[in-house]
């Protein structure tokens, strides 16, 4: 996993400047769990047929995801993901 750590201080008077930048993060962060999403939806387990469940948690730094299912499906997730976040 990469993490990027930007640290901003806006002026807190200027709430266009503030909103402005947490709608942008907001709609980032969607995009990121799009292309996840996508990049899961069509694994299955060739031994099970088990799909992956992905499920999207609060967490301190922002949002965490969880990806289950088999030993598999798990690695096969994690290796798209890593190509189409890169």
């Amino acid at each position: 996993m990469m993490t990027i750590n930007i640290n901003i201080k806006p002026n807190p008077k200027d709430t266009d400047a503030i909103t402005g930048m947490l709608t942008a993060a907001v709609s980032a962060a969607l995009s990121k769990i799009k292309q996840i999403e996508a990049a899961v939806a069509d694994i299955r387990d060739p031994a099970t047929g088990e799909g992956a469940k992905v499920t999207w948690e609060p967490h301190k730094e922002g949002v965490k995801v969880s990806i289950k299912g088999s030993d598999y499906v798990r690695a096969e997730a994690e290796r798209r993901i890593s190509a189409r976040l890169k």
